[in-house]
């Protein structure tokens, strides 16, 4: 820790690959998330996208880790575990599940867009760029505006 008492994103990183647990790869999610505000709080854009991709990656890890111990509707006696076991939502479990399947490609490539052109990246950002409801250069309308005149430009979603 730093005087702080932040942990910086390089050994919050470290922890993320030695982690052998869903409880150790949570503990991850949540320390990137606060790496995540600080750096936002900080205004330091490089933390705050090492951050979001590094919650994003603990996210994928943690889901890896629950996915054999998980029932499907198999024998009843087994030992297998439940989504709240791991405290876990079924809406989170689907959310989680869009997020393991994005290819690390389709990660990078967005990530380093968004650090080409300056934007926050996002959790919805990878999922919508992944399954190509997002572009990385976004369409945009222009309209003149009737009270001031000016023209302006909004983006379409």
């Amino acid at each position: 820790m730093t005087s702080y008492g932040i942990i910086p994103v390089d050994r919050i990183q470290k922890r993320l690959i030695e982690s052998k647990t869903a409880a150790e790869s949570r503990d991850v999610e949540i320390y990137a998330i606060l790496a995540r505000q600080y750096a936002e709080e900080m205004n330091d854009y490089n933390m705050m996208v090492q951050a979001t991709r590094l919650y994003f990656d603990a996210r994928r890890k943690t889901t890896e880790l629950v996915i054999p111990y998980i029932s499907h509707g198999g024998d009843p006696r087994s030992h297998a575990a439940t989504l709240a076991d791991f405290s876990i939502t079924k809406q989170e479990w689907n959310r989680r599940q869009k997020e393991y399947n994005v290819s690390d490609e389709k990660a990078h490539e967005y990530f380093d867009n968004c650090i080409a052109k300056g934007w926050n990246p996002s959790i919805a950002g990878v999922l919508k760029y992944a399954d190509g409801k997002q572009s990385l250069d976004p369409q945009y309308e222009t309209c003149t505006c009737s009270h001031c005149g000016n023209v302006h430009r909004r983006f379409l979603p």
